[in-house]
């Protein structure tokens, strides 16, 4: 599945080279005037807010994000979420805090990511069984990485899918989807 994953990212990357032509203005080298840099969407706009749906910060049923594009090809965002879990009597929860770093290829608005995130997850039980939620059974740090296709609108919009998998032995991995906005604040 990873291989095919990559696969996809890897073509829908090349496609949106040869599909959507770059109509934005490009910037000139002050060494050289053959020397041309397109910059993507994501430094039009830098500050954003997006929801993670199943998995930003990972792991969670829906997060809530912040986060800002440093460079043309790296974003920076911290976020908070949380998931529930019931077994009978007994339920579990699982709030996390967490932060990453996602990389871009620069000058692409629609991109293949790769990140690497931290993210501490709290869980609370209650009743007499033990419930795990993500397979966490207690509170604990972990540090994963994602990989999938993010794309930004010059408006703003922006939406991201793939895949974070945890460094964690028995956590394993979640798809996640990214929905937010970003806005030209900073």
């Amino acid at each position: 599945m990873g291989i095919r994953l990559l696969s996809i990212v890897f073509a829908v990357a090349i496609l949106n080279g040869a599909a959507f032509g770059d109509t934005r203005s490009t910037k000139t080298s002050s060494f050289s005037s053959s020397e041309t840099t397109v910059d993507s969407n994501r430094m039009l706009r830098k500050a954003g807010v997006y929801l993670g749906l199943i998995g930003d910060p990972f792991p969670t049923l829906v997060g809530v994000n912040l986060a800002y594009n440093l460079t043309d090809f790296m974003r920076a965002s911290a976020g908070l979420g949380r998931v529930s879990a019931t077994l009978g009597t007994a339920e579990a929860s699982a709030t996390t805090v967490g932060a990453s770093a996602k990389f871009f290829m620069p000058g692409w608005n629609l991109s293949p990511v790769a990140g690497l995130g931290f993210a501490y997850v709290s869980v609370s039980q209650t009743g007499a069984a033990a419930v795990s939620v993500s397979n966490f059974g207690s509170s604990a740090a972990h540090v994963y990485a994602s990989l999938g296709v993010d794309w930004q609108a010059a408006s703003g919009f922006n939406v991201g899918a793939g895949y974070n998998l945890s460094f964690k032995s028995g956590v394993g991995g979640l798809p996640y989807v990214n929905l937010g906005w970003y806005f030209d604040l900073i």
